[in-house]
């Protein structure tokens, strides 16, 4: 009896059973288009708080604040090109060298260094190779395979030559008495060196400047220390000394004239001296880009 009533309502009850699949398809459907709405309405609930949050802001970034900051900007391009100018050959250009070449280079220059400070009377520590002994019979960047890093670190070191020849004749021509150190920044890989202290180029977060930090340690007069920091001032490079410290020190005088020679017993008077540790900086401006429209 159930069964004939299934056969004979059989049409009913497939179009309930559609129906019902048809309304549980819409069902899911109205949730899945509810969250995607609330998701959107969160979405648009941020950006309008943002929103408030930027007119709240003083100054608002109105399009005349945005126009008063590119002019801004173009005027410290222009203040910094004139810096650039003011100062000469801010940038000390150099190929980098093979490092065969930077070798001979090396020697060159050295040689000639201490003919110089020993033609002035300027005294050297033994062996003294004015911050480079890492390369003192050993070419730089033997190990490096990479070429770009290879010609990197040529670059710096021709560089870094050029600077520590440029300090070391300052030094020399304006008398110091002794050449106690000279130490750069290591940029090659591996052990740092006893002339040589870690770390990286500084870079300006604006972009401004690069520099290159050394360190000079001598003995001098107090006249000779006033001529070196008014020499750095006129250099060819612009140099910064970044750090400062003065010791005294007592130290021989000079013998005595054969005129007046010194009897048995005698003790040859002692004089005072400044011991100058002088941190300084090659400092090398960049050229600003000019502000967008």
């Amino acid at each position: 009896m159930n069964f004939k009533a299934l056969k004979q309502h059989g049409p009913l009850v497939a179009g309930l059973a559609l129906f019902v699949v048809v309304l549980a398809g819409v069902l899911w459907q109205q949730q899945r288009a509810l969250a995607q709405q609330r998701q959107v309405e969160e979405q648009l609930a941020a950006e309008q708080a943002k929103l408030h949050n930027l007119r709240a802001m003083r100054p608002f970034p109105s399009r005349e604040n945005l126009e008063l900051l590119r002019t801004d900007k173009e005027a410290l391009r222009r203040l910094n090109d004139q810096l650039v100018a003011a100062v000469g050959g801010s940038k000390l250009e150099t190929t980098p060298l093979r490092p065969i070449t930077f070798s001979q280079q090396m020697a060159q220059r050295l040689g000639r260094l201490r003919q110089q400070a020993q033609a002035a009377g300027v005294a050297l520590p033994e062996n003294f190779a004015f911050g480079f002994s890492r390369y003192v019979g050993t070419l730089p960047c033997h190990s490096i395979r990479d070429e770009a890093e290879r010609l990197r670190i040529m670059a710096l070191l021709s560089k870094q030559l050029q600077v520590i020849d440029e300090l070391s004749q300052l030094l020399i021509q304006h008398r110091v008495e002794q050449l106690r150190s000279i130490r750069r920044l290591e940029v090659e890989p591996g052990a740092v060196s006893a002339d040589a202290f870690s770390g990286v180029p500084i870079k300006d977060p604006q972009g401004l400047y690069t520099a290159l930090p050394f360190e000079l340690q001598f003995a001098c007069s107090a006249e000779s220390l006033r001529q070196i920091l008014n020499a750095l001032a006129k250099a060819r490079w612009f140099f910064t000394v970044r750090q400062l410290m003065i010791d005294t020190e007592l130290v021989a005088a000079p013998a005595p004239s054969p005129a007046t020679p010194a009897t048995d017993g005698d003790e040859l008077p002692k004089r005072s001296v400044l011991v100058v540790t002088m941190k300084v900086d090659l400092v090398e401006f960049n050229k600003l880009e000019a502000a967008k429209p």
